[in-house]
């Protein structure tokens, strides 16, 4: 199996139960769709750390803003490439809080709720899946993210 490429994501919760996604710019791979925030871990960097620093830099939510619940992690194996994703599973420590995107990263954000997401094929591949887990919900949803050749594991 090849070396897959190490990232680390939050699955940011509001009071609401709903989850923060952001939507990709045009100049990353995978343009338009949406995703948690994330992105690779730097070598010496734990995924919690990478997690956290990720969230920051995307929205500008401190570390101070989230608590944490745990991390699970996932291998998505697709054609071009493997990823090994650790998703810190966190929520708001207060009602709202201010998102400040890097337009160079993201175009816009959304809180969704769960039945949105798992009924989108404009999520990156696996996300439906990952929030599924992570949450313990038991629903009973096809992941429309994952096409043929794309495939998801718990770690």
């Amino acid at each position: 199996m090849r070396e897959p490429i190490k990232v680390a994501n939050v699955l940011l919760q509001n009071n609401a139960q709903e989850v923060l996604l952001l939507q990709r710019s045009p100049k990353l791979k995978r343009p338009y769709l949406w995703g948690l925030p994330g992105g690779m871990i730097a070598n010496g960097e734990t995924a919690r750390s990478a997690a956290e620093r990720e969230l920051y830099e995307e929205t500008r939510i401190k570390k101070l803003d989230i608590v944490t619940r745990g991390m699970k992690r996932f291998l998505i194996e697709m054609p071009e490439e493997n990823v090994e994703i650790s998703t810190l599973e966190a929520k708001l420590v207060k009602d709202t809080v201010d998102i400040m995107l890097d337009p160079n990263e993201h175009l816009d954000y959304s809180w969704m709720q769960h039945a949105s997401i798992f009924n989108s094929t404009h999520i990156l591949p696996g996300i439906p899946t990952m929030i599924a887990e992570s949450l313990g919900i038991q629903a009973d949803f096809t992941d429309l993210t994952l096409q043929a050749g794309i495939c998801i594991h718990l770690l």
